[in-house]
């Protein structure tokens, strides 16, 4: 039995190992390359529209200011202290400082968007501009976002310490991802 199972599938086996396979192997090494080039230029795509919104919120935070000056200036150092003081109301006992605090950080957002040239009425309409690959945290930010569109909408809506400290960071992921807080 196995030799007739061998004399049946020799003409097949004999097709397949005379079979010049380079061209197929060339073709997929040069789609590769394209795809891997393509990726690569994203990434630095990515990268340059990020260093242009750094860019933009250091010189509107800085006034004129170099960007080597605003490494240690008062700008950057009124910055951290805006931020400093939402997180102080973040972790507040009061409900309503908490909620208060996530505005705070929305509102901060929507100011240096609007700054960045992003064009719209408020944050939502802003983030809607913004490419996925511009901004790292934009999922993050946009469950903040809609966490203080709770807060603004609902009057029921009840914010606990651990959840405003949640969106909080989420907030300040950007916000470092923008270096406008260390």
């Amino acid at each position: 039995m196995p030799a007739q199972i061998t004399d049946f599938l020799q003409p097949t086996l004999n097709l397949i190992s005379g079979f010049d396979v380079s061209p197929i192997i060339f073709w997929w090494k040069f789609l590769a390359s394209l795809v891997s080039l393509a990726a690569f230029l994203g990434i630095i795509y990515c990268a340059i529209k990020i260093n242009e919104i750094g860019v933009k919120i250091r010189q509107t935070a800085g006034g004129e200011e170099s960007m080597n000056d605003t490494l240690m200036p008062s700008g950057l150092e009124k910055s951290k202290a805006e931020w400093e003081a939402i997180l102080q109301k973040g972790v507040s006992d009061d409900e309503n400082e908490r909620k208060f605090a996530i505005i705070s950080a929305d509102s901060l957002l929507d100011k240096i968007f609007k700054m960045a040239g992003y064009a719209g009425e408020n944050l939502g309409e802003r983030l809607k501009q913004i490419e996925r690959g511009d901004i790292i945290n934009l999922d993050g930010l946009w469950e903040a976002h809609k966490v203080r569109n709770l807060i603004a909408h609902e009057t029921s809506f009840r914010l606990s310490k651990e959840e405003a400290l949640r969106v909080l960071t989420l907030y300040g992921k950007v916000l470092r991802e923008l270096e406008y807080i260390s």
